[in-house]
C-alpha cells in the first residue's frame, strides 16, 4: 500500500511549527530554571527545517532535500536526548552521539554523492534513528528521578514503539528491497514512522510541560513549607504585609505575644489602624528607605502594645514577590530591656566616672600628701644628719686624742647618745620607706658567718657591760654561702639581739641559726634570739610588732626606745618572703624567731677578712700618692673640719670651696684629681655644679666627683649618679665607707695617670727640677713656641724630601719632648727620625700628621698644668 508521503510531511511540518512555538514560549518563561530547554528548542527548529526540506523535494536540489534534511532530523533527535539528560540532571559524555553523527554524515554523504543508493540511505537513516530513540527510551524509563518517573513512563513507551518501527523498517529493507522504489511512495512503515514521530513530539512537549509544572510545584511546596516553618517558629515578631496598602497578610506567634493582639485582630488590618507605631513619621521613613533600597536593617523605633505600653524595637524588612504581588516581610526585635540595660550602664559609667574622678582627686591628694611627707622626711633627714655628721665624727676624732678619764667618759657618753640618735633617725627613715613601698633590697653573694660575726662584734661590748653572756650557735648543716641582702639581715638581727640585751638584766642572750629545709638551689634558715630577761605580759603581746609600741609606757621610760625596731624587723622579714614570731613568759624570758629562704650562692671569702685586707692594702697605696689633689665642696664649717680630719687619717688633704659656684671658679683655674661634693649649698648646689662640669666643653668633664650628702631617701643616690657623680656617701660620713669610695676612685685615677704620664709626666718633671713649680711653669710656657718652630722646619724638610734635614729636625723635637717628659710625642718624633735614616720620606710624611695630633693633646694637658701652678 502506497501512501502520499508528501502530504504526511506537510501535515507534520505544520504540527511541528505549532508545537515549536508553544515550547519556545514555555522556554522563555522558565529558561532561568531549566537548563535543558534550549536543546529542545534547537531540536524542534532542526526537525521543522528538515521536514520543510523533505517536502520541497523535486523543487530544490536532491542533495539538500535528502542529505541536509536527513542530517537535520537526526541532529534534532540527538539534541532531544541531550536536553533530556540536562533536565533530569544525568548529563554524561556525548562521545557516542558524536560518533553516531559523524558516521551517519559520512555514510549519507557516500550514498548520496558518491554511490547514489536511495534504499541504503533509508537503511542508514533508520538505523541511526533506532539508536537515538532507544537510548532516549532508556533515559525516560530508567534514569528519571522518582518524582517524575510516572510522567515520563508513557513517553518512554512511545519512544520504545518508535524504536520498534525503526527496527521493522530495517527488516523491511531486507524483506522487500526489490519492491521499494521511491521514498515518497515507500509504503506504510515510512508513513507510520513520520506519524509516530509527530505523536512523539506532541507527547514529549506535553510531558515536558507537566514535568516543569510538577517540579515548580515541588520546589514551591518545599519553599513554602520551609518559609512557613521559619515564619512561625521565629523567636521574634514577624509580619507579612502588602506593599501597596500596608494591610497585614500574616503574623507569627512572636508578634501576637509582643503586641498583645490576637491573630484575628490584626489580619487584614493596617499597623496604623492598630496605632502600633508611636510616631507615624518613623513608619513613613521606614517605607521610604525600603522602597528606595529594597531592604532595611535594624531600624530603631518606638511601638505601642494593645494595652498602651510602649516598647523599643529594632525592625528589619525586605520586599519580596509572592505570586503577582509585592509584599513586605518585616521582623521586629524587642530591645526595651537592652536599652534599659544600656541606660543603666551609661548611668553606672557616669557614676564610675564621678567615682574615678573622686578617686583620682583623692589619689592626687594622697600623692601630694605622700610627696609632702617624703619632702618633709628628706628635709628633716638632711637637717638632722648634717649636725649629726659633725657630732659623730668629731666625737670619734676626739676620742683618739689624749684625754683624761673624765673627759674620755664624757666623750663616750656623747658618742653613745649620738649613735642612739642616729639609730633613731635611721629607724624612722626605714619605717617611712616601708610605708611608701620604697625600700630597696640587694641581691648579692654573702657569707652568713660574716653577718653573724659582725652582729656579735657590735653588740658584744654592750652585753659585756651588763655582765651578760652573748652566745651564738650555727648548726653544721646550715649552708653558709647565700644570695640576698646581708645589710637587711644584719639590721634584723641587730634589732632582735639589741632588744634582748636591753631587756635582760642577768643571764644570757643566745642567737641560734638552724636549717629547716634545703634544696639544690635554696635553703630555708630559721634564726632565733632567746634571752633570760623580763619577758612580756600576756595582755601586751599583741602590741609587740606594732610601730611606736612597747609592752607599756613604763618600759619606754625605763629602757628607752621608740618601739620601731621590731615593727621594722617584722616588715623586713615579710618583704624578704619569711615569717616572724615570738614566745615569751613574764619574768622568765623571751624567744624571738624568723625564717627567710635564701638562694644558695657560690663560695665567697669572708667579708670581714676581705674588708680587713682592703684596709691593710689600701692605706699604703693612698699614702704613696701625695700628688692626688682633692677639692672639698662643703658650706658647713663643721662638716668641712670633719671631712678634713678623716682625709688626714688617710694621708690626704683637700682645698675647700663653700658652694658649687665657687667650686667651678676654682676648678677653672686649678687642676684637681677628685671632688668631694655636698648637695645642698647656697648660690649653687652640688647637682647643678656637677651638670656644668660634665658639659662637653668643660676641661674638667672627666674629673671624679663623690657626693657627700645628708639626703638618705630612696632614689636620691640614683639622681646624683644620673647627674654625673661617680659615687655617693650618706652623712654622717662613715670613715670606712669614705675610705672605700676614695680607694675606688684613686685606683681609677692611677690607671688613667699612666696614660697621662705617657703624654706629660708632671711628677717626673718636677722631680727633675727639684720640685721648683716656677721652673715648671717657665718650661711649659716656652715649649709650644719651640715645638712650633721645629715642626715648621720639619714639614718643609719633608716637602723637599731632604732626609738629612728631616732626621735633624725630628731629632730636635725628640729632645724637646724628652726635656719635659712628653713620652708619646718623643716616641712619634723618634719614628720620624728612623724613617729619615732609611730614606723613607713617605713614611715620614704620614707620621707628620700623627706628630701634630700628639702635640695638640700635649698642649691641652700643659694648659691645665700651667693653670694648676698659678
Amino acid at each position: 500500500m502506497n501512501i502520499d508521503m508528501r502530504t504526511v510531511i506537510l501535515l507534520s511540518f505544520v504540527t511541528q511549527i505549532i508545537f515549536t512555538l508553544f515550547l519556545f514560549q514555555m522556554w522563555r518563561q522558565n529558561r532561568s530554571r531549566f537548563d535543558g530547554m534550549i536543546f529542545w528548542v534547537i531540536d524542534f527548529v532542526f526537525q521543522t527545517s528538515g521536514l520543510a526540506l523533505l517536502a520541497l523535494r523535486g523543487v530544490i536540489p536532491d542533495w539538500i532535500s535528502i542529505f541536509v534534511a536527513n542530517m537535520l532530523i537526526l541532529s534534532g533527535a540527538i539534541f532531544i536526548y541531550i536536553g533530556l539528560e540536562r533536565f533530569v540532571e544525568k548529563a554524561g559524555s556525548q562521545i557516542h552521539n558524536l560518533i553516531l553523527f559523524i558516521l551517519f554524515t559520512c555514510t549519507l554523504y557516500y550514498y548520496t554523492f558518491i554511490q547514489s543508493d536511495w534504499q541504503l540511505r533509508t537503511l542508514v537513516f533508520s538505523a541511526a534513528l533506532f539508536a537515538v530513540t532507544f537510548q532516549t527510551m532508556w533515559l525516560l524509563l530508567r534514569r528519571v528521578e522518582a518524582g517524575l518517573r510516572s510522567l515520563t513512563f508513557w513517553v518512554g513507551l512511545v519512544f520504545a514503539g518508535f524504536s520498534i518501527i525503526s527496527g521493522i523498517r530495517i527488516l523491511e529493507y531486507f524483506l522487500r528491497r526489490s519492491e521499494i522504489t521511491d521514498f515518497f511512495h515507500a509504503g506504510l512503515f515510512n508513513a507510520l514512522m513520520i506519524v509516530f514521530y509527530q505523536m512523539l513530539t506532541i507527547l514529549l512537549t506535553y510531558t515536558l510541560i507537566l514535568m516543569v509544572n510538577n517540579r515548580l510545584l515541588i520546589n514551591l511546596s518545599t519553599q513554602e513549607e520551609k518559609f512557613a516553618r521559619a515564619f512561625h517558629s521565629a523567636p521574634y515578631a514577624v509580619i507579612l504585609s502588602q506593599l501597596s496598602d500596608g494591610k497585614i497578610i500574616e503574623v507569627n506567634d512572636g508578634f501576637t505575644a509582643m503586641s498583645g493582639y490576637t491573630y484575628s485582630e490584626v489580619i487584614g488590618k493596617k499597623t496604623t489602624d492598630l496605632a502600633f507605631w508611636e510616631n507615624n513619621e518613623d513608619r513613613i521613613g521606614l517605607v521610604n528607605v525600603l522602597v528606595k533600597n529594597g531592604k532595611v536593617y535594624e531600624f530603631e523605633a518606638s511601638f505601642r502594645r494593645k494595652n498602651g505600653e510602649l516598647f523599643i524595637g529594632l525592625i528589619s524588612a525586605d520586599i519580596i514577590n509572592i505570586g503577582e504581588g509585592r509584599v513586605i516581610l518585616s521582623s521586629i526585635l524587642d530591645i526595651t530591656q537592652r536599652k534599659q540595660a544600656e541606660k543603666e550602664i551609661l548611668e553606672k559609667n557616669r557614676e564610675l566616672e564621678i567615682a574615678t574622678g573622686t578617686a583620682r582627686e583623692m589619689a592626687a591628694s594622697a600623692e601630694l600628701a605622700n610627696r609632702i611627707k617624703s619632702e618633709f622626711l628628706a628635709s628633716m633627714s638632711h637637717e638632722i644628719r648634717t649636725p649629726m655628721n659633725t657630732i659623730v665624727n668629731m666625737t670619734r676624732i676626739l676620742l683618739k686624742t689624749d684625754l683624761n678619764s673624765e673627759q674620755s667618759n664624757y666623750a663616750r657618753m656623747v658618742q653613745e647618745s649620738s649613735n642612739i640618735l642616729l639609730a633613731l633617725i635611721n629607724d624612722i627613715l626605714d619605717f617611712s620607706k616601708i610605708e611608701a613601698g620604697k625600700l630597696d633590697f640587694e641581691s648579692v653573694d654573702f657569707y652568713l658567718n660574716d653577718v653573724i660575726s659582725e652582729v656579735v662584734r657590735i653588740l658584744g661590748l654592750k652585753a659585756d657591760e651588763k655582765g651578760l653572756r652573748l652566745i651564738h650557735e650555727i648548726d653544721d648543716n646550715v649552708f653558709r654561702c647565700l644570695v640576698g641582702d646581708p645589710l637587711r639581715l644584719r639590721q634584723i638581727l641587730l634589732n632582735m639581739v639589741s632588744n634582748a640585751i636591753k631587756f635582760t638584766n642577768s643571764g644570757e642572750v643566745k642567737l641560734s641559726i638552724i636549717s629547716q629545709h634545703q634544696t639544690e638551689t635554696d635553703t630555708l634558715i630559721r634564726f632565733s634570739v632567746s634571752d633570760t630577761g623580763i619577758g612580756i605580759p600576756e595582755e601586751q603581746m599583741d602590741r609587740i610588732f606594732k610601730p611606736f609600741s612597747q609592752a607599756d609606757q613604763t618600759t619606754t621610760r625605763k629602757y628607752g626606745g621608740t618601739g620601731l625596731g621590731l615593727s621594722i624587723s617584722k616588715k623586713l622579714v615579710e618583704m624578704m618572703g619569711g615569717e616572724v614570731g615570738f614566745e615569751s613568759k613574764e619574768g622568765v624570758g623571751s624567744k624571738f624567731w624568723f625564717t627567710v629562704r635564701f638562694p644558695k650562692g657560690s663560695e665567697v671569702r669572708s667579708a670581714n677578712s676581705e674588708l680587713l685586707s682592703e684596709k691593710q692594702s689600701t692605706i699604703p697605696e693612698l699614702c704613696q700618692l701625695p700628688w692626688i689633689t682633692i677639692l672639698l665642696v662643703e658650706d658647713n664649717i663643721f662638716n668641712q673640719q670633719v671631712a678634713l680630719a678623716i682625709l688626714k687619717r688617710f694621708g690626704l688633704s683637700a682645698d675647700i670651696a663653700e658652694n658649687g659656684k665657687q667650686a667651678l671658679q676654682i676648678l677653672d683655674s686649678r687642676l684637681y684629681d677628685l671632688v668631694l661634693m655636698d648637695i645642698e649649698m647656697p648660690e649653687m648646689g652640688g647637682v647643678e655644679a656637677t651638670k656644668i662640669l660634665r658639659n662637653s666643653v668643660s676641661k674638667n668633664r672627666k674629673i671624679p666627683i663623690i657626693a657627700m650628702t645628708a639626703h638618705a631617701l630612696k632614689g636620691n643616690r640614683e639622681l646624683f649618679i644620673e647627674a654625673g657623680m661617680n659615687d655617693c656617701i650618706i652623712k654622717p660620713v662613715d670613715p670606712d665607707i669614705l675610705f672605700a669610695a676614695l680607694r675606688s676612685q684613686i685606683e681609677k685615677i692611677k690607671a688613667n695617670s699612666h696614660d697621662d704620664k705617657a703624654v706629660f709626666d708632671r711628677a717626673a718633671f718636677l722631680k727633675g727640677v727639684g720640685g721648683d713649680e716656677s721652673m715648671l711653669k717657665m718650661f711649659l710656657e716656652l715649649f709650644p713656641e719651640q715645638f712650633s718652630q721645629e715642626f715648621e722646619k720639619l714639614k718643609n724638610s719633608i716637602a723637599k724630601n731632604d732626609c738629612e734635614e728631616i732626621k735633624f729636625h725630628a731629632h730636635s723635637i725628640k729632645g724637646i719632648a724628652a726635656n719635659i717628659y712628653a713620652g708619646k710625642l718623643k716616641e712619634v718624633a723618634f719614628d720620624v727620625e728612623k724613617a729619615a735614616k732609611i730614606g723613607d720620606t713617605d713614611a715620614a710624611r704620614l707620621l707628620l700628621e700623627k706628630l701634630k695630633k700628639e702635640a695638640d693633646i700635649l698642649f691641652e694637658k700643659l694648659t691645665c698644668s700651667i693653670n694648676f701652678t698659678m
